[in-house]
């Protein structure tokens, strides 16, 4: 019997180590109130059972991809994403994202673009004295694009894109795919799409309410997300049928992340207030399905997201 084809588009991400994938989940979660027709191909080195959630369905076109590879290959995976994806056009998300909006946008711009990804044009302030290119530019000397959110479809220059940004993770060996990345990407012959901050937001936690409703993808940094979304983290242990020594890391993993933050204590507070002034971005999802909806979603646990 032939397989059933895959969907034209759907979303991908790599989630190795209990963490990671309960941030991946999450994500798919908002993904499932925000755009509940698009399918989700998920990587992950955790369990190869499929996720304990009704959201999750195989006959969408939904794909667990139990990858038997040790959690410090995250980053291997990554750069070959490109052979992981079913899907003939992909949007790859970090762990670390929170979908707010349509990705309707995004399956248009891969009809006419290889690639679409955010474009920075200050500094990146990882490995900024990294030589990169040929004449061995410093990386902090040229603008950069972030590779947290990376729309692509299959053809041969994008394979090759992807081949680049691997063998220059590899020879590079930094641990780290952003400098690598850049030389990709100013190598490739791709057509490139660079997409504004509301398709990888990173905490403008200070702009008005106005601003906020434009963000298609939060792409939060793990210290300064709100408790609402720190709760639907936790319960993703039990989506994923977590053991308790999983649930520890992840915990373990909240602590640590918040703990780190805070040691810049006064500008912690500053964002807290903010976030507080202007709303929780992690509400979105569920004022879109309205809170009944959202409370079926998360598994009728209480409505912050904690473990039921």
């Amino acid at each position: 019997m032939n397989p059933e084809p895959q969907p034209e588009f759907g979303v991908v991400y790599v989630a190795f180590g209990p963490p990671y994938l309960a941030m991946a989940l999450t994500s798919v979660l908002s993904l499932r109130a925000t755009n509940p027709d698009i399918p989700v191909c998920l990587v992950t080195n955790v369990t190869d059972q499929l996720p304990a959630v009704p959201w999750w369905n195989p006959t969408r076109g939904d794909v667990w991809q139990y990858l038997e590879r040790p959690t410090g290959d995250n980053r291997l995976v990554k750069t070959d994403i490109y052979h992981c994806s079913p899907f003939a056009k992909t949007l790859f998300l970090d762990c670390d994202t929170f979908v707010l909006g349509s990705l309707d946008r995004i399956r248009i711009f891969l009809n006419y673009f290889d690639l679409v990804l955010r474009f920075q044009n200050q500094p990146c302030r990882v490995n900024p004295t990294q030589p990169v290119l040929p004449e061995r530019i410093l990386f902090r000397d040229i603008p950069h694009f972030n590779g947290g959110v990376l729309g692509f479809r299959k053809n041969q220059v994008t394979e090759g894109f992807f081949q680049t940004w691997a063998e220059q993770f590899v020879r590079m060996g930094i641990g780290r795919d952003q400098p690598p990345l850049m030389e990709a990407c100013f190598l490739s012959q791709a057509r490139m799409l660079p997409l504004r901050e509301e398709w990888n937001h990173r905490d403008f936690w200070n702009r008005g309410p106005a601003y906020r409703r434009n963000i298609v993808i939060w792409h939060y940094k793990p210290g300064i997300w709100d408790s609402r979304l720190e709760g639907l983290i936790q319960s993703a242990v039990v989506w994923f049928r977590g053991t308790e020594a999983e649930a520890q890391e992840v915990a373990q993993f909240i602590k640590g992340r918040n703990a780190h933050q805070n040691r810049r204590d006064l500008l912690w507070r500053v964002k807290r207030i903010g976030r507080e002034l202007f709303g929780a971005l992690s509400k979105v999802p569920e004022q879109r399905v309205g809170k009944a909806k959202w409370r079926e979603l998360v598994g009728g646990g209480p409505r912050s997201g904690g473990v039921p």
